[in-house]
Parts: structure tokens; C-alpha cells; sequence
């Protein structure tokens, strides 16, 4: 006879996403227009029911490899937005990523967001050219 022991642990619904990237920067009062690149940031959304623990978490932009990777802490409210960016000049940042500004490839690259055991929980491949957002208007992906 065997006897298997199922651990206790919960399983969460909790699905964290890219949402919104501003590779091109954005407008930023009291900044001139030409600098506007220099504040580029990223948004996660949580998508589940319950608060999301970012510690240890890793942004990663690549092209033929890691351009850059951006170190994530915090918490993430429920169906609620994280944002990373370059300067604590951009509105409701969570999280101020100083050296982030112009790290965005205007050409378009990978990126990849892990959790905390380095697995891939969201990418979104432009290494052809980022699939939306707008240089001059300063629209975002």
C-alpha cells in the first residue's frame, strides 16, 4: 500500500503581464520635448485576484542578447498596474529605475518578464520593430 501526501500549497490565479511601453519615452512637465526619450518606462498589470510579490522578478530587454535588465521589488495590488521608470519626473511610478532611460531600441527588441525562479511569465517578441506606439507622438506600445 502507498500513501501519497499532497503539500498544502495554494495555487494563485495571480497572472502578472507586460502591459504598456513607452520606448519612446514620454512627455514630462517642465522637461524639454527633445528630452522627452531619457523617460521611457514599462507598466505590468495583474490580471488575478490576489497582490503579486515582485521581489526578485527581472525585466529583461535583448536583441542578439541581454541589452539591458531592470531588477524588480514591490508589490503588485490586485488587478492592479506596477510601473517602472526612468526618473521619479513620470506620474505614479512605483518603482524609480534610474539608468532605464534610453535603453529602449526605437528599432525594436525582446522583452521578457520573470518571476523570482527566473521563469518566463510574459515576453513580447519586436525584434523586427515594435508593433505599435508612435516616436513623434510619443504614443506607447
Amino acid at each position: 500500500m502507498f500513501l501519497f501526501l499532497f503539500s498544502p500549497l495554494a495555487v494563485s490565479a495571480q497572472s502578472i503581464l507586460i502591459n504598456e511601453i513607452a520606448w519612446i519615452g514620454t512627455p514630462v512637465a517642465e522637461v524639454e520635448e527633445k528630452q522627452w526619450w531619457r523617460y521611457e518606462w514599462l507598466e505590468l498589470y495583474n490580471t488575478g485576484d490576489t497582490v503579486g510579490v515582485l521581489d526578485g522578478w527581472a525585466v529583461e530587454l535583448s536583441r542578439e542578447k541581454i541589452d539591458f535588465k531592470i531588477s524588480l521589488s514591490g508589490t503588485i495590488s490586485a488587478n492592479g498596474y506596477f510601473l517602472v521608470g526612468a526618473s521619479e519626473k513620470i506620474p505614479s511610478l512605483d518603482l524609480n529605475y534610474k539608468n532605464l532611460g534610453g535603453k529602449f531600441f526605437n528599432g525594436g527588441q525582446k522583452v521578457v518578464l520573470k518571476n523570482n525562479l527566473g521563469e518566463v511569465i510574459d515576453e513580447i517578441d519586436a525584434s523586427n520593430g515594435w508593433p505599435s506606439g508612435d516616436n513623434k507622438t510619443k504614443q506607447t506600445m
